[in-house]
């Protein structure tokens, strides 16, 4: 057992570690391509859409964690996945619409180029919803190694084709952003039949008991992400009104 626990720890912080250490070459790179408005508006743009997860999945993500052995123990994973999927799928499509909405409604008082790149966050956004739960699915499985591929493809393969974008198709910040989106939507399905795979997720067997059961969970994680995310959101607008 400790044996595995500190094997599955070794995996988990790949995910994390890797990035980190490529951070050191990469940024050198992205700030050399780009002026520091633009490296900005890109920075900007992922934090906007990482707030919108954490105002819509990131305490799902510790609610599948939770409930997902006692689902299993009860062979009803076929609810479980149905539920949850039904469930963050209405929350994600209703956060992109109220985001799109006050987008437009106060758009006057947001950055020009957030609105200009808005479509492509509120994809990302949508994309990465799923990522985000099928990802914790994984972790409930306990497949580390998984895990760690998935996220590692994610982070070194949107980066990656972004940058392809930016370099030979001579695209902006919107190739960085449209490399992130492509990633997803290249890696999502597949993350998808993994988490999945054994299960069927179809409407009749969701539960709307087990659905608020799970929500009851989700909201206070969910409200510790969104303080967390809007904190460092506030930052970049603090920092880009003084700069401007």
């Amino acid at each position: 057992m400790l044996k595995k626990f500190i094997k599955d720890i070794a995996k988990y912080s790949l995910s994390k570690l890797l990035p980190a250490l490529t951070a050191f070459i990469t940024t050198p790179i992205l700030t050399s391509l780009f002026p520091p408005e633009e490296y900005g508006t890109w920075a900007l743009a992922l934090s906007v859409s990482s707030f919108m997860i954490a105002l819509t999945v990131s305490g799902f993500g510790g609610a599948v964690i939770r409930f997902y052995p006692a689902y299993k123990a009860k062979s009803t994973l076929n609810t479980f996945f149905s539920t949850i999927f039904i469930t963050t799928s209405a929350i994600t499509i209703f956060i992109a619409g109220a985001g799109l909405f006050f987008s437009v409604s106060f758009r006057e008082f947001l950055p020009s180029a957030l609105i200009e790149f808005l479509p492509l966050i509120i994809a990302i956004f949508i994309a990465q919803s799923v990522f985000v739960i099928y990802m914790a699915v994984l972790r409930a499985r306990e497949k580390s190694g998984v895990f760690t591929t998935f996220q590692l493809l994610l982070n070194y393969g949107g980066l990656g084709l972004g940058l392809v974008l930016v370099i030979f198709f001579d695209f902006r910040v919107d190739g960085l952003l449209l490399g992130t989106l492509l990633t997803l939507l290249l890696i999502v399905p597949i993350l998808f039949y993994v988490a999945t795979k054994g299960t069927k997720v179809k409407a009749r067997y969701f539960k709307m008991q087990d659905a608020f059961h799970i929500m009851d969970y989700a909201l206070p994680l969910t409200i510790g992400n969104v303080a967390m995310w809007g904190l460092r959101l506030s930052d970049l607008f603090i920092i880009n009104f003084f700069y401007t």
